[in-house]
Order: structure tokens, then sequence, then C-alpha cells
């Protein structure tokens, strides 16, 4: 099973490691072991549901910190934030306190909508102390959401100086909100052109993509922003997608391209009824 794991072949592992689970005799720590595993393959296939039952009973034998995290990261992408948060917690409460797990729990409470709890946890963030340039990143990215613009601009620019390397991003987005798409733009394109953007995931270049091109759209270069918010929907997930579509309508309305705009809003329709 380990092997099979190893080369990539998830679905075998699987098999396998149920075999190992369905023999007699075997013990706690060898079973706790093959579950942890077992979980990782099924993340691997993006099968969450699962994932979720292996790291239920693996929680049954051992139910740390660690594991009640893994647990509720799965929750949430199901988006079944009620669990995720009651996993975000108990993971916290048992001495996981760093900027990522409060980063986790205030993400799956803003996704309940539970917006009070979710400012409570915001403020526990920012009251932590961590010299890490990622702590500093996420820092700035709360202040640049809550609108204190400033206190953004020098948290992303200490992480910045710290090597963090998505903290350009973070800056470039505060030059979006500071209507200052000229810096902007020099930023993504230095992520595009240079080739750094190649090595991100998807749904970071998908946003890149997206932000690059309202820049495009606002200094007059119609034809990239449509090239690029299109590039950005190919690459995103289902819940970006949705959003990144109906900025497509938004950039045929801006360039008056009215029949594109009927039809992307017919298939957005179509494709999100609710």
């Amino acid at each position: 099973a380990i092997n099979s794991y190893n080369e990539g072949n998830y679905d075998l592992a699987i098999a396998y490691f149920k075999t190992a689970l369905a023999e007699s005799g075997v013990s706690r720590d060898l079973r706790v072991d093959i579950l942890k595993y077992k979980a990782a393959c099924e993340q691997q296939t993006d099968n969450y549901n699962q994932v979720i039952n292996t790291l239920t009973e693996l929680i049954s034998y051992d139910s740390s910190p660690g594991n009640r995290e893994l647990r509720g990261k799965a929750f949430f992408r199901i988006a079944d934030y009620n669990s995720a948060i009651m996993d975000f917690k108990a993971s916290i409460a048992g001495g996981m306190k760093g900027y990522s797990q409060y980063i986790e729990l205030y993400e799956a409470q803003m996704a309940q909508g539970d917006t009070t709890e979710a400012e409570e946890t915001l403020t526990e963030i920012l009251s932590l102390e961590d010299k890490a340039g990622a702590y500093y990143f996420l820092k700035g990215m709360i202040h640049l959401k809550s609108g204190r613009l400033e206190e953004a601009r020098d948290e992303l620019e200490n992480a910045q100086v710290l090597g963090y390397e998505r903290a350009d991003l973070g800056l470039a987005e505060l030059c979006i909100e500071k209507e200052e798409y000229i810096n902007a733009k020099r930023i993504y394109d230095s992520y595009i052109n240079g080739g750094t953007a190649d090595s991100l995931d998807n749904s970071t270049k998908a946003k890149i993509y997206s932000q690059y091109s309202k820049c495009l759209l606002k200094l007059g270069d119609s034809a990239g922003a449509l090239s690029y918010i299109q590039s950005a929907i190919d690459l995103a997930d289902n819940d970006t997608k949705q959003t990144l579509s109906f900025n497509l309508i938004c950039v045929y309305e801006y360039l008056g391209r009215w029949s594109d705009a009927y039809n992307a809003a017919a298939n957005y329709v179509n494709s999100y009824p609710d």
C-alpha cells in the first residue's frame, strides 16, 4: 500500500490499506498509521466524504489536535462549516495556536456567516506574535480586507522584507484597492512574464489573472482584460468559477459587447440556476 502511495497509485493504495485494516490482530499503533496513510490517499483523490469517515475512525484512536485540524479541513471542503468550526476550535484548544489554525477557523466562521465570532477570531489573530513572513502577510491581508490600508501596507512590506513570496501579490491587491492600477500591473507583469505564476496552484493563478484582467481593463487594454478573465475561468475551482463567470458578463458590458454579455449571462444562469 505504501509503495502504491509513493508511486501515486492512490486507488490501489486505498484498496491495500482497506485489506490491511481488515486483518485480525492489527495493533492500535499500526491501525493509527494505516488510517493516516489511507486518509492522505483519499485526499489525493478529492474524496473528502471518505476522508472524513477515515479521520473520524482515526480520531476514535487518536484525538490529537492535528487530527482534528485535518478533519476540519475536510469538512470545510464539503461546505460543512459548522463541523469544521468545531474541529478547528478543538485543535486550537488542544494547543495548536498558530496563525494558520486561527485563519482556518476565521474562514470557516465567515463561510458559515458567523461574522461576530469571526471578528473575535480576527482580534485573536492580530494579537499573536510570530516573526514569519507568512504571518505578516496574513495580518496585512486581514487589514486590507478590513479597509485599514496603511496598516496593510506596513505588514505586507514586513512580509516582503522577510522574503515571503506572496507579499508582492498582497501589495498588488492593495494597489488595486487604492486604484493604483499601473503599480499593480507592474507587480502582476513580473509574476506572469517572469514565470513565477507557473509554479503556483491553479486557484492562485486564477486569482492573479482575474486581478490582472481588472488592471488591464482600467488601463484601457480591453482585449488583454478579456483574455485573462477567460484564462482565470479555465483555471478556477468550481466556487471561484461562479464569481469569475459573473465578472466575465461585467467585462463584456464594460466593453459594450452586449450580445456577448447576453450569451455569457445565459450561460451563467444555466450553470448556476440558484
